[in-house]
């Protein structure tokens, strides 16, 4: 069998495209991984360095006396309660990143010791509780829905916090 010019140059087109297509690939996926590293990097800044979010990072994490009466009859309409909605509305979306599997699991690993201090908070675990069954009584969704179903799944939230009847935490809200 007598191979001919045109099919060699067939193979080679064949050959070289297929590794030009490979290369492609391998860069994709490395460019890739540099935006979602670059990406994880701009979140972790902005939950540490953003001052609204370092403020109740601090509060939660700190302010021993603040911490463990903040959540009371003075803070909804309250600009604490501003700023913790704030704070939670990114951890919220931290959490609904890693849900949607925009982060992996490794990724995560990164934010996970802050979203686990926040679940773990007495405090924060009030406001959510109430939130959370405020929501329910007027079947609408609540606004931190991805932490508290992280808080659930992890066992970070105390036993009970999905039933309404056991009185929980003090309710603040109408419900």
């Amino acid at each position: 069998m007598i191979i001919k010019s045109q099919d060699i140059a067939l193979i080679l087109g064949i050959i070289t495209g297929s590794v030009g297509f490979i290369i492609s690939v391998i860069e994709f996926i490395k460019s890739n991984r540099i935006k979602r590293a670059q990406y994880l990097k701009d979140v972790l800044d902005k939950l540490r360095t953003d001052t609204f979010n370092t403020d109740i990072e601090y509060l939660l994490e700190y302010d021993v006396e603040e911490r463990k009466s903040w959540y009371n009859e003075k803070f909804h309409h309250s600009d604490l309660e501003k700023k913790m909605d704030r704070f939670l509305s990114n951890i919220n979306y931290f959490c609904y990143l890693r849900n949607q599997k925009i982060i992996g699991k490794r990724e995560f690993k990164f934010l996970r010791y802050e979203i686990e201090r926040v679940c773990l908070n007495e405090q924060v675990q009030a406001y959510l509780w109430n939130l959370y069954h405020y929501s329910l009584q007027y079947t609408s969704d609540c606004p931190f829905q991805q932490i508290i179903d992280y808080g659930i799944k992890n066992n970070l939230f105390r036993r009970g916090f999905q039933i309404n009847r056991i009185n929980l935490f003090k309710k603040m809200l109408k419900f």
